[in-house]
């Protein structure tokens, strides 16, 4: 049985470190070297403003964790890019290479340990044209600093035409959007009942930081009693501020609209003095009132053309309907914008 030499042991050890640090995310430093681009398919100019993007979008990911410079010397192998990287001081290299498949650019980008010449890891992005290759960069840059697969970079911004074409999308959208959820009448409005149901249909348009929904819904009650119900006719319209650009991200916001509300009550009135009158009346009373709400949530699966959100909102109905003033509910729900 072989057993292994202490020299390969170690250059073992130090390659699992490097990539330790390395996919534990930004917080260590590290000097890059990125050399040339391989390959066919690109022109010159074309190769060194790829190569130029991803050294600022590599720098602007690391922070001060990381510093990363140009290396002129070209390489085909990672052996090569390795003793070119130690050569230059750089702990770890960028081996860039792009090629031509049909009507397809094929890049792909390997860091080597400038040390051992070990491959810690390679990452492959396939473009329909020249234009994507900035997409690429940013996303080549994302995935070295912080680990992940490049595959799970996509936001938006970051989308390469071929991406978009089945599903996912690269700017702002619009779309009808749907959503089923509940609600909790509080605060002794909408005849003091208990959780009722909510749907709203509207029109989602989403802009990278913010969004803009006009939409139109339908609360009722989930009472099985005849005697008590309410029913809510909201026109509203919102704005949110989203907090990201990738596939679960937060927003919140608010708005306001009318509101047209039913309610029916069953009343107890006591009358009289030592002898007392007990009389129980159905009182019923609908009207306009305006209405406000601040809502929160999460976007799901953002990137795609079909998205879904978990949206929450606390609102306020300035209404009074059969002595009740000001009916408050907090509202929950699945939404699908398409």
């Amino acid at each position: 049985m072989m057993r292994a030499s202490p020299c390969s042991s170690w250059r073992h050890a130090w390659s699992a470190l490097v990539l330790t640090l390395l996919l534990a995310g930004p917080a260590q430093a590290n000097r890059w070297g990125i050399l040339p681009v391989e390959g066919q398919g690109l022109a010159p100019s074309d190769a060194e403003t790829f190569r130029s993007l991803l050294q600022a979008e590599l720098g602007r990911a690391l922070g001060s964790s990381g510093q990363v410079l140009l290396i002129s010397d070209r390489c085909a192998d990672t052996r090569c890019a390795a003793v070119v990287a130690q050569k230059a001081g750089a702990d770890l290299a960028v081996l860039l290479t792009v090629g031509g498949l049909g009507q397809k650019l094929v890049t792909t980008g390997i860091v080597v340990d400038a040390q051992t010449g070990d491959t810690i890891r390679s990452e492959r992005l396939t473009v329909d044209r020249v234009e994507d290759l900035e997409a690429a960069a940013t996303r080549l840059a994302s995935a070295f600093a912080s680990g992940k697969h490049v595959e799970a970079t996509a936001e938006l911004g970051a989308i390469t035409e071929k991406e978009a074409k089945p599903a996912i999308r690269r700017k702002g959208d619009s779309g009808l959007s749907a959503r089923i959820g509940g609600m909790v009448p509080f605060g002794g409005g909408l005849a003091d009942l208990g959780v009722g149901m909510a749907f709203d249909l509207g029109f989602w348009y989403e802009a990278p930081a913010f969004s803009i929904e006009p939409r139109v819904g339908f609360r009722f009650d989930t009472n099985t009693r005849d005697d008590q119900a309410f029913y809510v006719v909201p026109i509203d319209l919102s704005a949110q501020y989203i907090l990201g650009l990738g596939d679960f991200t937060p927003y919140f916001g608010g708005g306001m609209g009318a509101r047209w509300t039913f309610e029916r009550r069953r009343a107890t009135f006591v009358s009289g003095g030592d002898i007392q009158t007990i009389h129980e009346a159905m009182l019923e009373e609908d009207g306009w009132g305006f209405g406000m709400f601040a809502r929160a949530g999460v976007l799901l699966f953002r990137t795609y053309s079909v998205r879904m959100m978990l949206d929450f909102s606390y609102d306020v109905t300035f209404v009074e309907l059969n002595g009740a003033a000001f009916p408050q509910t907090f509202q929950f729900g699945l939404g699908v914008i398409f």
